[in-house]
């Protein structure tokens, strides 16, 4: 029982209710014949597999029932799988299934060998409002669920709208603020050469002037820096709130992350190997995560000159690799990126794949993540 619920994915409880069934129909005294207990077996053999295979399940169980009714069978046992099937194909949305289900069992109840023809009548009419009531029973609880389930995406819906929204107030206005600093320092800075050290002729003046003249170039380039990233993080915010307004990014978003890079001075290059084909959602959110966080630590610790190729392989795993060669990182600021490294191992581990990373020849360092490309 352990190996086909691990294998089949069964359930305790059908795999009890059809070992009950069958242990009633081989028990019960009423007149069978060999094909009649047959049938009956098959159906409760059948319905174990009703979570897994819904329409299979209800037509097995429906028409081994049928069978066991023409044929003149008194085993009442056998329609307990046959209602069952019917309940399970309703509930799971498949209403033709389960009235053809229905519609089998009655055509068996009036082929049943009757003396008379009231009597098959009655025993028709009650087969058929038993099962109709397990379909309606069946209908009603999958529209509640229905029900249950949109309730439950819009409540999603408005907390995502909510939280855009303070993320839009509280940390775009901030991004935006810096944004618009840095780019107002470099305009002052590069309106401000050769102010107060140029005609005053006293030796000291010019020497400040040209103080500040050797100062000016470094400071153009520290605010160039914090205009170009917080431009970055200004799309890549965007990105974000689009995601919670809608779609999670995937693999398809890759290229706006290069673009954002280069704009703060990361030069990528993208690498795709194997036919590309479409993965599930949730991995191609987590590869684009994946991506981000390895390249923002590059950016972080690689230093100046560092270059990042990011290289996915598709087949029966998707593979990325984010490389990177070049800059002045050193083992210190290797060791201390940690916190992001083990982010992204969570990430690929809770959907059942790998993360490595690990330092290359050439002061480099390269994150490998393998995740599963079929369905979550």
């Amino acid at each position: 029982m352990v190996l086909f619920r691990r294998v089949l994915g069964f359930a305790d409880g059908d795999l009890l209710l059809a070992g009950v069934v069958v242990a009633a129909v081989l028990l019960d005294p009423a007149p069978r014949g060999g094909v009649s207990l047959g049938l009956a077996v098959l159906g409760a053999v059948a319905l174990p597999g009703r979570e897994r295979w819904p329409v299979a399940t209800a037509l097995i169980t429906c028409g081994a029932f049928c069978g066991v009714m023409a044929s003149g069978g008194l085993l009442v046992g056998a329609g307990v799988p046959a209602l069952v099937g019917v309940y399970t194909a309703a509930v799971s949305g498949r209403r033709v299934a389960a009235t053809s289900g229905v519609l089998v069992v009655v055509a068996g109840a009036a082929l049943r060998p009757a003396a008379e023809a009231p009597v098959r009548l009655i025993f028709t009419g009650t087969w058929l409002v038993v099962f109709g009531v397990a379909l309606l029973v069946g209908e009603v609880v999958a529209a509640r669920r229905g029900a249950a389930a949109a309730r439950e995406r819009e409540r999603l819906a408005e907390e995502r709208l909510r939280l855009a929204r303070e993320v839009h107030d509280v940390v775009g206005q901030s991004v935006t603020s810096v944004a618009v600093q840095s780019a107002a320092a470099l305009h002052l800075l590069g309106g401000g050469d050769g102010g107060d050290g140029g005609d005053g002729g006293g030796g000291d003046g010019g020497d400040g002037g040209d103080g500040r003249d050797g100062d000016r170039p470094e400071l153009r380039e520290v605010l160039t820096g914090i205009r170009d990233t917080s431009r970055a993080a200004m799309r890549e915010l965007q990105a974000t709130l689009g995601w919670l307004h809608g779609e999670p990014p995937g693999l398809d978003r890759l290229g706006a992350l290069d673009a954002a890079m280069r704009d703060a001075g990361l030069p990528v290059t993208i690498i795709r190997e194997g036919p590309d084909h479409p993965v599930p959602a949730a991995v191609g959110h987590a590869a684009y995560r994946i991506v981000q966080e390895a390249l923002t630590n590059v950016l972080r610790h690689a230093g100046m000159g560092a270059t990042a190729e990011v290289r996915i392989r598709y087949g029966a795993e998707l593979t990325i690799t984010v490389t990177d060669r070049g800059g002045t990182r050193t083992v210190e600021a290797i060791e201390g990126g940690g916190r992001g490294i083990e982010g992204m191992r969570a990430r690929a581990e809770g959907l059942g794949g790998t993360l490595t990373a690990a330092p290359v020849e050439g002061r480099g360092f390269a994150v490998t993540a393998r995740l599963p490309a079929e369905a979550v």
